[in-house]
């Protein structure tokens, strides 16, 4: 997907949502939800960045040059915010082990959807998605954190990719910072709400805890 395509499908994101009860749904919530969060951290900071001059400098070449990089090298690390997110909403409904391991599953499963990009070849992409599995190991390493906190890790990794050069965002790490942790919070919301606790464990064969447990 393009630049200008994934801009314009901006829209799509807010649309109807229907209750997330399925391993394909979950899959495709960590997917979208991972992309959207890259996406527009990218797009409001250019846009903040720019100021007026925005419409014109995202019609240049160089510029979603860089942006495709961006995405493309963040989607990982979305997928890895994502998943840990997912897990803490799950944490005490189910085992703990079978459930790190089924929403890893479905993290790897989103990223192995797509093609090598080009913008990264095929080295890179091997490179990150081996660094999303040890990320994905490390999530039950701790108990849950809030979703504003699971982001922190990797903000700094987000803000180093922005397409931006480096001089004239100096200043600007802890605006980034908290326009993701908003964005976490947000997601973590509509999950909460969109989330069928019973049947997605049941899909994803997870044995759900009881209360004697």
């Amino acid at each position: 997907m393009s630049f200008i395509n994934w801009v314009l499908g901006i829209p799509a994101y807010f649309g109807r949502k229907p209750p997330i009860d399925t391993r394909d749904k979950l899959i495709e919530f960590i997917d979208t939800r991972s992309a959207f969060l890259i996406q527009k951290n990218i797009f409001d900071y250019a846009r903040a960045r720019s100021g007026p001059y925005f419409s014109h400098i995202i019609k240049e070449d160089a510029f979603k040059h860089a942006v495709e990089v961006a995405r493309w090298s963040g989607y990982p690390t979305g997928l890895a915010a994502l998943a840990e997110l997912v897990r803490g909403v799950l944490f005490h409904d189910a085992d703990r082990k079978p459930l790190n391991d089924a929403v890893s599953s479905a993290a790897l499963a989103a990223f192995d959807k797509y093609p090598v990009p080009e913008v990264l070849g095929e080295e890179t992409w091997k490179k990150a998605r081996e660094t999303l599995i040890d990320r994905l190991g490390l999530i039950d390493s701790h108990p849950p954190k809030y979703a504003k906190d699971v982001i922190l890790p990797y903000a700094q990794i987000l803000y180093d990719s922005q397409p931006i050069h480096e001089e004239l965002r100096k200043n600007d790490f802890e605006m980034i910072k908290a326009q993701l942790r908003i964005n976490m919070v947000t997601m973590h919301d509509e999950f909460e709400s969109r989330v069928n606790k019973a049947a997605l464990l049941a899909d994803l064969g997870v044995h759900p805890r009881t209360a004697a447990e």
